[in-house]
């Protein structure tokens, strides 16, 4: 089934700091519906399942979690994961 959202954000570096370390997601993507972000995860999953205009980000880093994003990134670079 097609879901719809306004735009997918393609071509990021995600981190989801969601499990295993900082939750990486080398090819990630962001899928938003109005000012919210409904879904990211892996670009081959998310782009088969959604329908939207696409705004490429180039390569560039995306933290899906930013009220907790320092806070994981600092706790697993003292833990080593990364």
């Amino acid at each position: 089934m097609t879901e719809f959202v306004d735009t997918l954000i393609t071509g990021t570096h995600l981190f989801t700091m969601q499990g295993e370390g900082v939750g990486y997601i080398p090819d990630g993507v962001v899928a938003v519906r109005g000012t919210r972000i409904v879904a990211v995860g892996p670009a081959a999953k998310l782009t088969a399942r959604c329908q939207a205009d696409v705004a490429e980000a180039l390569d560039r880093r995306v933290v899906a979690d930013p009220q907790h994003a320092e806070m994981a990134l600092m706790e697993a670079m003292r833990a080593g994961r990364l």
